[in-house]
C-alpha cells in the first residue's frame, strides 16, 4: 500500500508542478522534499515537509493530497481524511481529474475513522484523556466531546484512559466502527483527596467481577471507589461464587486476591445420594406390597344395579 500511495503522491505533485509554474521556490522544494521522503518511506520527515509547504501556499491543492496520503500512509486516518477534503474542496476539476478514484479513495478512508463522544461525571480541566497510545483530548467535562480515532480494520475494541493528578477515573474499553455511528463513553470520575483504589486479582482469568452490584469487567481489575465498605463479588461458570466486603481508604490501593474453586457436581453431594437412596427404598416397599399382597375378591359393593341417579348436566 506505501508504494500506491508513493505513486499516487508523486504522479499529482508532478502534474500541478506543471500545471502551476508560480509555485514559489522554496515550496517547490518543500514538495520535492516530501516527495523524497515517502519514496524512503520517512513519514514523518514528509508530513514536515508538505506541512511547510502549505503554510507557505495554503492554496497549492496537490500539497493537501500529498499531505493525506502520508497521513494514510501512517494509518493516521482522521488527519488524511481532513487534508483528503480539502484537497476536493481546493483543487480544479483539471487537478481532481488526476486521480480517477478520488471518492473511493475519501470514502475508504472515512471508514476507517471511528468517533467517539466522552464526557466525565465532573468537570476535570486538568484530565488528559488518550485512546490507545495516543493522547486524544485534553480536559474532559459533563459536556460530550467527540474524538475521531484511527479504525485501520474497520472495527475495533479501544481502551480509554483518563489521567489527571486532582482526579481518577476506571479505564473504558470501548468498541469501535469506522464509519459508523458515534460511541458513547461516560466516565465516572472522583477526587482523589476523598477515594482509593480497589485492584482485585482473581482466578479463573474469565471471572466476572461486580462491586456495589455493578459489573466492572475481568481480572486483573483497578477500580477507583469511595472511600468507605464496598461489597465485592466474583463469579464464574463452573466455580463457587465469592463475596468479599472491602474497606477503601482515600489515597491508598487495597490489593485483594481472589481464588474461586470448582463447584461441586451435584453427584458428588452427600445430600444428592441421600435423597436417591430415600426415593429408592420408597419405590421399593411400594414395589414389594403390589407384588406381596395377594388379589382379594371382587366386592359386590352396597349400592344396588340401576339405583344410581345424577343431576342433569347443562353446559
Amino acid at each position: 500500500m506505501s508504494a500506491l500511495v508513493v505513486v499516487s503522491v508523486l504522479a499529482l505533485a508532478s502534474g500541478d508542478a506543471r500545471a502551476d509554474d508560480a509555485a514559489p521556490p522554496r515550496v517547490e522544494e518543500l514538495r520535492k522534499r516530501g516527495n523524497q521522503a515517502m519514496l524512503d518511506l520517512n513519514y514523518a520527515e514528509a508530513l514536515s515537509a508538505y506541512t511547510a509547504a502549505i503554510a507557505i501556499a495554503p492554496d497549492d491543492a496537490a500539497l493537501y493530497y500529498n499531505l493525506g496520503r502520508a497521513h494514510q500512509a501512517r494509518e493516521d486516518y482522521p488527519a488524511a481524511l481532513d487534508a483528503l477534503e480539502q484537497f476536493a474542496q481546493k483543487a480544479s476539476p483539471e487537478v481532481k481529474a488526476r486521480v480517477a478514484t478520488l471518492s473511493q479513495l475519501i470514502s475508504d478512508v472515512r471508514s476507517r475513522v471511528g468517533t467517539l463522544s466522552v464526557q466525565c461525571s465532573a468537570d476535570a480541566a486538568d484530565a488528559t484523556i488518550s485512546v490507545g497510545d495516543k493522547v486524544s483530548m485534553k480536559g474532559c467535562s459533563t459536556a460530550p466531546k467527540q474524538i475521531r480515532v484511527s479504525v485501520p480494520s474497520h472495527r475495533a475494541v479501544v481502551d480509554v484512559r483518563f489521567l489527571s493528578d486532582t482526579y481518577q477515573s476506571q479505564s473504558a474499553r470501548v468498541a469501535v466502527e469506522g464509519g459508523g455511528p458515534v460511541a458513547p463513553v461516560s466516565l465516572t470520575v472522583l477526587a482523589k483527596a476523598v477515594s482509593g483504589t480497589l485492584l482485585v486479582r482473581a482466578t479463573p482469568s474469565d471471572a466476572r467481577i461486580s462491586i456495589d452490584g455493578h459489573e466492572r469487567g475481568n481480572p486483573p481489575l483497578e477500580v477507583p471507589l469511595s472511600a468507605g465498605a464496598h461489597t465485592l463479588d466474583v463469579v464464574a461458570d463452573h466455580y463457587d461464587a465469592s463475596h468479599v466486603p472491602v474497606i477503601v481508604v482515600a489515597g491508598r490501593t487495597k490489593d485483594v486476591a481472589v481464588e474461586l474453586h470448582p463447584s461441586t457436581p451435584i453427584t458428588a453431594r452427600w445430600w444428592f445420594w441421600t435423597g436417591v437412596g430415600v426415593v429408592a427404598v420408597g419405590i421399593g416397599i411400594t414395589v414389594w406390597y403390589l407384588v406381596a399382597q395377594p388379589e382379594g375378591d371382587a366386592s359386590t359393593g352396597t349400592i344396588a344395579p340401576g339405583q344410581v341417579s345424577a343431576p342433569l348436566l347443562r353446559f
